[in-house]
């Protein structure tokens, strides 16, 4: 029987914060560029416009409610590793997007167009990825260092897709042996290899 991957979707598969601090720089005026984001939660950088987790939901909310997801664009090489990965994982979807009807229908609509068929489900969580997890799951594929730590804690393999905002520097108990920073998703066959071959171990 495969064994299951779980993926982020928003700067694991497709650039999230590109097109988001465009809209955002549009919306104050302002000129954060992605290099700036150092914390994971847009609202911890000094640079980011708003400062409260509910004026950072209401961007992310308006963003996708306007249609932002919809065009996100995918990072080089996914399409052709994920088709790689399809013929010896189940591979699922776990993200945190707000899941207005809109959004729903767009990430839907975004994951058809740029990975027809490939995914076996989408779930778009509302707490803890962990939640998501089971004894047939492999690793996860994210960007969140939290996320990530959590998983390591539970002792599930994580491939973390670097970005300026999981930084070992923000985020120390990132250094863990089930962490598995990545800069390529050319990189993931092999990193998946590895852990596969790790857990086959007695």
């Amino acid at each position: 029987m495969h064994k299951s991957l779980i993926i982020d979707l928003d700067e694991s598969l497709v650039d999230f914060v590109n097109p988001f601090l465009a809209s955002v720089n549009e919306d104050f005026g302002t000129q954060v560029r992605r290099e700036q984001i150092r914390r994971y939660k847009f609202r911890e950088n000094p640079e980011f416009p708003v400062k409260t987790q509910e004026e950072e939901r209401a961007a992310v909310e308006k963003f996708g409610n306007q249609g932002g997801y919809l065009h996100l664009a995918p990072f080089p090489n996914t399409k052709t590793v994920i088709e790689r990965l399809r013929s010896s994982y189940f591979l699922d979807i776990v993200t945190h997007r707000p899941s207005t009807s809109q959004i729903v229908q767009d990430t839907h609509t975004s994951i058809q167009t740029h990975y027809h068929n490939l995914f076996r489900k989408i779930f778009f969580s509302k707490g803890s990825k962990a939640e998501y997890a089971h004894f047939n799951t492999l690793a996860v594929i994210d960007d969140s260092p939290l996320v990530a730590t959590e998983f390591a804690q539970r002792q599930i393999d994580v491939i973390l897709m670097n970005a300026p905002w999981n930084t070992l520097q923000e985020y120390p108990d990132l250094n863990h042996s089930r962490v598995h920073r990545t800069f390529s998703w050319l990189e993931v066959p092999s990193r998946l290899r590895e852990i596969n071959q790790k857990s086959l171990c007695p």
